[in-house]
């Protein structure tokens, strides 16, 4: 039986759903020729256009009688065969392999009539190319319209095109042809024979319009096409194109057949990414979370962070567990998991796993740059997260750590490495990856290879930058480039030049020109270029960009163009097009861009040494009449300038300015009025700020034009407007801005009372060393220094003028000691109606120095230590005190307790605990009352202006505005544009205010040493490990001690001292399941980074261990070292080189090994971080330092756990009058011994 349109109905309703073939109405497949050429029998190929813009493809399979299968490449997955493949079966109906059903044997048969002929439409033409919206306009007159442009070339000669259009039934042919100087259009459709517009030939002409353009008629239609591709590649048609392109029409249109691939466009520009600036952070200590690397099937697809714990051997090993996102917040906050686990989880699943899916989705080279960047970031940010593989990842993956790999990050980086290639008619760049010093292509599969990393083993490399990176994403997509021999100087500028500031570009194509270059300066003008292509020409371009005047140096070697002292090789092409190195001059170009960088501050203040542009606004060209000298600073070195003529002139107001002030006065404030005329116009003083905060030397006005501010008035308006704020027409300022004062009682005429006033409080701050000395009443056990005696006086002085201040004295030159004789000078001169009570706030760890310090040197005053739980809830009790010395957090628990008491001072001990003005800290200090108050810190502003304006608006409210103002006048100016006028208003408001000496300043009067003990507070788990061995060992001696005697205990006395020494410097030195807290490290990492700008630094300890954790925590500072142990053997080199080389900050020394015999008098600063059972042991490792030699006072530090055996040993030493009375007593033999009482006190 033969294959009838029955057969395939049938099929249809038997495969399809009802949904399917209804839907199928809407598509018209084609028959896919160039497929069904090679078909084989029985099978026909269909393509048809989806919902979408994609096009699927469908195969049909049949027989005589019988339709055996119907498929298609669409992504359905319903029931049944898809809507494009019915309507394939439809369009098979029409076919020559169906059998047409034959009619009734009753109904006689009659000829079908003729068809009509061919109607061509008449189509507009325009100075001969079609006019596609005249003929559209036509068909829309014959109501036919809004038809798409699905339709295919057939065939194709010269003024002539047929195309197909599918239809429902016999597919219909469209013939547009040139006729005797105009154009038709004709269709084979039965409307078009009858009407001869028709819904075909719209199809067929937005076809042409979309696909063949305007000119399609014209003879040289397929010339200026292959012409117009080829200009895309810097080519014509008298250059051989054929060897690069094949072209031919198919049914789309023009087809192009790249015979060279990787041949690179006109345009073509190599990506690039703009890396992000960021501050390295370290990661806590207890690590808590971990970092999976997921991989399917050899590929990587993405992170996973995961929780687990730590094993007794201190491995990351235990009780795995993913961390996604709908669960995540509930986990991480749950107090389970340390704080920085958050900050770590929400870096990788909001930066790295977002711009890893990014990537995916787009992988391209800026997506690569960026995720590399971020994770990168991860890996600097968090160091010690455990990194691990997961081989066989799926949506059932297990994170049990069994199925887990270790990956450590190796410290090799990966680069690319670049090849130029000969290739005939052609120049071939190709990449490959420098991995552990070998080469291989970027789609190697020897490693896995991502943007991210690349996986050696298991170890994970990272990429040299970000840039890297992104190159390497373009390089494996691109793996080579190519361009025509004669596109060689279009190649070099697009691709080389780039290229070879980032990466190493070889290859025999370059040629090594063995030339040097010229001695001298370089040559300046343009129109004498020597043949040596060594000489070369200084130029500057300028051009406005973004509302600024953008300068941009160059060298011209010859014709080639290059920034100075840039990294770009200079390359020169010969007469044969090949590639040659030239020398640069180098030094030559440092001299040059000093010399313009040297020509504006901006230039040299905001730039590298090798920026290649640099701009300035527009009204800065006018300061001094810079601009107009331009020309003539350059012709003195030697460059010239080129586009000036094209910028734009700047309206500016013709009339000179006038200032009035005047003053009026409130509670705590005062108001300026200033008027700023330009003829008739009045300045905005809103404008003016702006103005200034800018530093535009003109101020816009009401009329749109711009009023000049002459130099010297914008520094003394400046001082105003950056002090104060702006309260409708006046500026407010604080009463306390006595730097302000000075300027305005200068410059007015008519001198209020309260204005003198302030001037004159100024003016005795300002000559407080003239003033006669505070007499400090009996009763103080020290002899103050004539620098501390000064800051006595200065507190005093506050005091009466009720005044808040800031001590920001260096650490070791006695803060603690300078407040403490203030209170006690203080108690002294109280009124009856005065409170009795100071209130003192420190951190915990500073809570016993005050106390140790209050009964050594003021022992009249009555100190209450407000910590703890047996503090006294009632605060009646304060009256019988006269300082309460608590910790901030004790304040904040208590402060509904403290805020209603009244405290004659409140000082805060490390200001700097409350510089965040919207923490909880600040807040809760903001509710205590107080007469006055005071801050101490040696590091007021630790990491940013803003540090300071908390600090200050607590000791004098109002003295540098609200918050919103600072940040804006102060703190972003100086912090973000380095803005030397802001920083020097700052400096000179809070300058009275804030009294800071250095040991260089007060160096004559220090003693040649200074000691002191730093106390150190455990924290939780190093307690817990403390307390534990404390235990252990006690009762463990006690049994033995009771069993053998103490004499036969030495041993094991001397064993257990040692482990608790240990466990106060770091629980891993007595055992590394201990975990790696040390409060001691914490604390010595941050002075140590605080000192090393300005000091050189000996650290001795005991424990070589101890040292090493040092080292790990300085070289994750960067902070660089030197290191003698017992195993040293070239000392005198270690010692030299530290003596010797400034970048050498810090010296780590064993104390036994170098305790004595070294001299190193470039240190002022010592360590002892374990004390050592006897004190001249100590202070010979001190006098390393302190020696002949020595012109520079030194201050030694001895860190003592609190709580714990070393501040028992160090209370025993206090005890004791000499070396032989110690609680380690020192025999002739060097043997060390204990008694019982000592055994019982120091374990305890």
């Amino acid at each position: 039986m033969p294959l009838t349109p029955e057969i395939i109905v049938a099929f249809i309703r038997k495969r399809a759903t009802g949904a399917s073939i209804q839907r199928s109405q809407d598509y018209y497949p084609l028959p896919d020729y160039q497929q069904n050429e090679t078909a084989e029998a029985g099978q026909m190929h269909f393509v048809c256009k989806g919902s979408g813009k994609r096009i699927y493809q469908q195969t049909l399979r049949f027989d005589e009688n019988s339709i055996q299968s119907a498929t298609c490449t669409c992504p359905y997955n319903g029931r049944g065969i898809c809507k494009h493949a019915v309507a394939a079966l439809r369009a098979l109906v029409h076919s020559p392999y169906v059998q047409k059903t034959a009619q009734p044997a009753q109904a006689k048969q009659t000829e079908k009539p003729a068809p009509l002929p061919l109607r061509p439409i008449a189509l507009p033409t325009k100075d001969g190319l079609l006019d596609f919206a005249a003929a559209r306009e036509a068909f829309r007159l014959h109501q036919v319209n809004h038809r798409n442009s699905d339709c295919a070339i057939v065939s194709r000669e010269a003024g002539r095109w047929e195309f197909e259009v599918p239809t429902g039934a016999q597919p219909c042919r469209q013939v547009l042809e040139a006729a005797e100087g105009a154009a038709q259009l004709s269709c084979t459709c039965n409307r078009a024979r009858q009407q001869g517009y028709c819904y075909h030939a719209l199809q067929a002409l937005n076809f042409a319009e979309k696909r063949l353009g305007a000119d399609c008629l014209r003879d040289d239609f397929l010339p200026s096409r292959i012409a117009e591709f080829l200009r895309g590649y810097g080519l014509g048609l008298d250059d051989d194109y054929q060897s690069l392109f094949e072209f031919s029409f198919g049914r789309n249109g023009l087809e192009v057949k790249h015979k060279v691939p990787d041949l690179m466009p006109a345009d073509f520009r190599l990506p690039e990414y703009a890396p992000t600036v960021f501050q390295a952070a370290s990661a806590a200590p207890d690590h808590s979370l971990g970092l999976v690397l997921d991989f399917a099937d050899g590929r990587f697809c993405g992170f996973t962070p995961i929780i687990g714990r730590y094993n007794k051997q201190g491995e990351f090993a235990l009780n795995f567990k993913e961390l996604p996102h709908y669960n995540a917040a509930e986990t991480l906050y749950s107090g389970i998991l340390p704080e920085w686990c958050g900050k770590a989880w929400y870096a990788i699943e909001e930066g790295v796993q977002r711009l890893w899916h990014k990537f995916a989705s787009m992988p391209d080279a800026q997506h690569g740059a960026e995720v590399a960047a971020a994770f990168a970031r991860f890996l600097h940010a968090y160091p010690d997260v455990p990194l691990f593989a997961l081989p066989n990842y799926n949506y059932r993956a297990s994170y049990a750590r069994r199925n887990l790999t270790p990956l450590a990050v190796s410290p090799e980086r990966v680069s690319l490495e670049y090849q130029l290639h000969d290739a005939g008619a052609l120049y071939r760049l190709t990449g490959k990856l420098n991995i552990g010093g070998k080469l291989y292509a970027p789609d190697t599969a020897k490693f896995e290879i991502t943007p991210c990393f690349v996986r050696r083993g298991d170890e994970i490399l990272l990429f040299e930058s970000p840039q890297a990176a992104g190159d390497m994403v373009y390089c494996t997509q691109h793996p080579s480039i190519a361009a025509p021999k004669s596109q060689a100087r279009r190649f070099q500028a697009a691709v080389l030049a780039p290229l070879s500031a980032r990466h190493k570009i070889s290859g025999k194509a370059l040629v090594q020109d063995k030339r040097q270059p010229e001695k001298g300066s370089l040559k300046s003008k343009r129109q004498r270029q020597p043949e040596n292509p060594t000489a070369v020409a200084k130029r500057v371009y300028v051009h406005e960009a973004d509302g600024r005047v953008i300068f941009r140096p160059v060298v011209a070697y010859g014709e080639h163009e290059i920034a100075p002292a840039s990294r770009s090789l200079l390359l020169a092409t010969d007469a044969e097009q090949r590639f040659h190195i030239t020398p640069r001059n180098e030094a030559a170009e440092r001299e040059f861009i000093a010399a313009f960088q040297s020509l504006h501050p901006d230039f040299a203040r905001e730039h590298s040494f090798a920026d290649s542009e640099y701009s300035l606004a527009p009204e800065q060209l006018l300061a001094d009449g810079w601009f107009f000298d331009l020309a003539g600073s350059l012709e003195t070195i030697g460059a010239e300038l080129f586009g000036a003529g094209s910028l734009k002139s700047f309206a500016y107001n013709p009339h000179r300015p006038s200032v009035s002030l005047g003053v009026a006065s409130g509670t705590d404030w005062f108001d300026i009025n200033v008027e700023l005329r330009y003829g008739d116009q009045i300045a905005d003083l809103k404008a003016i700020r702006d103005a200034l905060a800018k530093r535009q030397n003109y101020v816009l006005l009401g009329d749109g034009s711009k009023g000049i501010l002459p130099a010297e008035w914008m520094a003394q308006l400046g001082q105003y407007f950056q002090a104060g704020e702006i309260k409708k027409d006046r500026l407010r300022l604080s009463n306390y801005q006595f730097g302000i004062i000075d300027e305005l009682y200068q410059s007015l005429e008519n001198r209020p009372e309260w204005l003198a006033e302030l001037y004159h409080r100024r003016q005795r701050l300002q000559n407080l060393q003239s003033q006669p000395d505070v007499v400090i009443p009996q009763g103080l056990n020290a002899t103050l220094r004539p620098y501390q005696q000064q800051g006595i006086n200065w507190l005093a002085f506050l005091h009466a003028n009720r005044l808040g201040g800031c001590l920001a004295d260096d650490m070791g030159l006695g803060k603690t000691l300078q407040t403490l004789v203030f209170l006690h000078w203080l108690k002294s001169q109280r009124q009856p109606e005065t409170p009795q009570t100071s209130l003192i706030v420190a951190p915990a760890s500073l809570v016993f120095n005050w106390q140790n310090e209050a009964a050594r040197f003021c022992p009249s005053l009555r100190v209450l230590d407000y910590t703890g739980a047996n503090r006294p809830k009632d605060p009646a009790a304060f009256a019988d005190y006269d300082i309460i010395l608590t910790t901030y957090g004790t304040l904040m628990q208590d402060i509904a307790t403290l805020k209603d008491y009244p405290f004659h001072y409140l000082i805060l001990d490390e200001s700097q605990a409350i510089k965040n003005p919207l923490s909880q800290r600040y807040k809760a200090v903001r509710l205590i009352q107080a007469r006055n108050r005071l801050i101490l810190s040696g590091t007021p502003v630790e990491n940013n202006t803003f540090d300071l304006y908390a600090q200050f608006d607590l000791i004098n409210p109002g003295l540098l505005g609200s918050r919103a103002h600072f940040k804006k006048t102060f703190s972003d100016p100086i912090d973000k544009q380095q803005d030397q006028a802001a920083a020097a208003l700052l400096a000179k408001i809070v300058h009275p205010f804030i009294l800071r000496r250095s040991k260089e300043q007060v160096a004559a009067e220090l003693p040649a040493k200074t000691e002191s003990i730093i106390y150190c507070e455990m924290g939780s788990e190093q307690r817990k490990i403390y307390e534990a061995v404390k235990r252990e060992y006690r009762d463990r001696l006690t049994a033995q001690i009771q069993a053998e005697g103490i004499a036969k205990s030495q041993i094991h006395i001397l064993e257990g001292l040692t482990r608790l020494r240990q466990i106060c410097n770091s629980p891993a030195l007595a055992d590394a399941a201990y975990g790696s807290e040390s409060v001691k490290l914490d604390t010595l990492a941050h002075i140590v980074k605080e000192k090393t700008g300005q000091h050189k630094i000996l650290i001795f300890s005991h424990f070589v261990k101890m040292l090493g954790l040092i080292a790990e925590r300085l070289d994750a500072e960067h902070i660089r070292y030197e290191y003698l142990d017992g195993q040293t053997r070239n000392r005198a080199e270690k010692v030299a080189n530290f003596q010797t080389n400034d970048s050498i900050r810090v010296f780590l020394i064993s104390i036994k090994a170098g305790g004595t015999g070294l001299n190193l008098t470039e240190a002022d600063y010592v360590f002892i971080t374990d004390p050592w059972w006897n004190p001249a042991v100590e202070n010979q490792a001190i006098d390393r330092s302190h020696r002949i030699g020595q012109n520079k006072p030194v201050t030694a530090y001895r860190l003592i756990c609190r709580d714990s055996i070393e501040e028992k040993i160090h209370a025993l030493q206090q005890q004791k009058q000499s070396v032989a009375d110690s609680v380690i007593r020192v025999d002739e033999s060097g043997g060390k011994s204990f008694d019982w009482e000592e055994v019982k006190q120091l374990f305890g």
